[in-house]
């Protein structure tokens, strides 16, 4: 039995409202989604709103079709570390 730890703490909701976004934009109510990706409205419904983490290939069908980067999402704590590293230099030289 395979015993890596697949638990990660990885808050799925920021890209689910980027999704919910991208999709009202392109006017398409969560039904046609449903219809389009062969999932149940619910289950996008929580993907959307609740940060239910998807499928990889649901994922990856719904970043494609809405043309969503992922990157600014996956690398906040990097982002964070080095805006924090960014203020702590200004804060020196001001």
């Amino acid at each position: 039995m395979d015993e890596r730890n697949n638990n990660f703490d990885f808050d799925f909701k920021p890209i689910g409202q980027a999704i919910k976004k991208a999709r009202l934009a392109k006017g398409m109510t969560r039904d046609d989604l449903a219809r389009i990706v062969d999932y149940d409205p619910r289950h996008l419904q929580a993907i959307e709103n609740e940060g239910q983490h998807p499928s990889l290939e649901l994922f990856i069908q719904l970043i494609t079709m809405f043309d969503i980067s992922v990157d600014e999402y996956i690398q906040v704590k990097k982002r964070r570390k080095a805006l924090s590293a960014d203020a702590w230099n200004h804060s020196l030289t001001t």
